[in-house]
């Protein structure tokens, strides 16, 4: 595997890469993370209350910069758990999305 996958691990903290596809002939790369340490507190993506419970998780797709030239998606778990502020069950808040991102 070539350095790609150690400089994306460091601009997304908490996260460890553990796998990269790449299409060339598409133009696409695909890099999967895995978050590092699983017993860390997980907040509400509304309210930033601590969430309780987990209620399953989704796998998400977001698209992120071009990397030379190349269309690329970081692909990882995201957790529901009970948020007991908001009283349903949300989405654990990821630090480095914006709230304003159209990348979801």
């Amino acid at each position: 595997m070539n350095r790609l996958p150690r400089f994306i691990s460091k601009l997304i903290p908490n996260y460890d890469v553990t796998d990269m596809k790449e299409w060339l002939s598409k133009g696409h790369i695909d890099v999967y993370l895995k978050k590092a340490d699983i017993d860390q507190k997980c907040l509400c993506s509304k309210c930033s209350y601590p969430l309780g419970n987990s209620n399953g998780r989704y796998l998400l797709k977001l698209k992120a910069m071009p990397i030379f030239n190349f269309k690329t998606n970081l692909i990882l778990w995201r957790e529901k758990r009970f948020c007991s502020n908001c009283k349903k069950v949300r989405a654990e808040k990821l630090d480095f999305i914006s709230d304003e991102t159209p990348h979801l």
